[in-house]
């Protein structure tokens, strides 16, 4: 055997040399505000030849953006948990159409009382418009313009950053574990 690797060792040394660059990778890219990491993670190494671990924002060439001062501040004022803000962005994806609290339930994974429950609240802060008390139906309906203006902010921000939006709404004093117990079931049902 001596200073020879077999095909089962090169595939093993391969193998732990590719998860620990993808922990690696991973442990960069985590917040620091998580508690979750310690040190940077500078290279991971593989017979030699070192990787350094990369960005997505090194990938793709995009920089992070900071999230407007509106936004944080709708997001502060009008959206209570991830539920409310996964229940907008459904309807503001669908402007023209009438939502049941069902379809709402369907498209999210949530259940159908929780999704009324959203739905009545973002009514009740002028997001959205009521129909019909017996068969109640719901579309995107802000109650002025520039709420249309940030939501679409909102919205593009989220598509890009959806960490960054998720910590403004756990950031919220009130109810802490509870809002990220709602982040998780969400994300894990999507």
């Amino acid at each position: 055997m001596g200073g020879r690797l077999f095909a089962p060792q090169i595939a093993d040394l391969l193998q732990r040399s590719l998860l620990s660059l993808a922990f690696a990778s991973f442990a960069n890219n985590l917040p620091v505000t998580w508690g979750l990491r310690p040190r940077l993670y500078s290279s991971a190494c593989f017979a030699g030849f070192c990787a350094k671990p990369t960005r997505p924002s090194e990938l793709t060439g995009m920089t992070r953006q900071q999230i407007s001062k509106d936004v944080k501040d709708f997001v502060t004022g009008y959206i209570r948990s991830v539920f409310h803000l996964e229940v907008l962005l459904l309807l503001h994806g669908a402007r023209e159409k009438w939502w049941v609290p069902t379809e709402v339930s369907q498209q999210l994974g949530i259940e159908i009382e929780t999704a009324n429950t959203q739905l009545l609240w973002l009514t009740e802060m002028g997001l959205l418009r009521q129909r019909d008390k017996e068969h109640v139906s719901f579309i995107y309906n802000p109650k002025t313009e520039e709420l249309k203006l940030i939501i679409d902010r909102l919205a593009k921000a989220y598509s890009e950053q959806r960490v960054a939006v998720f910590s403004l709404i756990l950031k919220r004093p009130d109810d802490r574990m509870q809002r990220f117990a709602e982040a998780f079931k969400v994300t894990r049902s999507t």
